[in-house]
């Protein structure tokens, strides 16, 4: 009986989509190029030969506890990631730049508008009074999460 549940729920694991961010990290160079600050303790990867495993996020030289720290400090340091990406992210969602990446084509509105005023609205983009200029907040780190959120977000529709 075990054996044919576990047949079973391998062919059921067929139709079933990806971890949204496992998937994400995969599609952005996976784990050596993107930096995770979830407080997962493993991830589901893509082997080269098409099949999936899972994984322990921990590394010879940093434990687990104290990983996201390391990450974190990788993103800011821009080893992986880190700043340029996140500029160039933040150029396209406040109109200095275009995307590298279209939005979603079945987003229902302005995908990168909704981003814009999801971020104002949380204060990690601030509106000057005056000009209406759009500046960065500096806990800026965090909006990978924000945009995790919003990819989450979208994925549910």
């Amino acid at each position: 009986m075990k054996k044919e549940l576990l047949d079973k729920l391998e062919k059921l694991a067929e139709d079933l989509p990806p971890n949204t961010l496992d998937e994400l990290i995969d599609e952005l160079g996976g784990p050596e190029n993107v930096a995770e600050m979830t407080g997962r303790k493993g991830r589901v990867v893509s082997n080269d030969d098409g099949s999936i495993s899972y994984e322990s996020r921990s590394e010879l030289d940093v434990p687990v506890e104290i990983l996201n720290i390391t990450e974190k400090q990788r993103f800011m340091d821009g080893d992986k990631y880190g700043r340029n990406a996140l500029e160039i992210v933040m150029k396209s969602i406040v109109n200095l730049d275009s995307p590298m990446v279209s939005p979603p084509p079945d987003f229902p509105g302005d995908f990168f508008k909704d981003v814009r005023q999801g971020l104002i609205g949380v204060g990690l983009i601030n509106v000057e009074d005056r000009s209406g200029i759009l500046t960065l907040d500096k806990g800026i780190c965090v909006f990978s999460v924000s945009l995790e959120c919003c990819w989450e977000y979208h994925r549910s529709w």
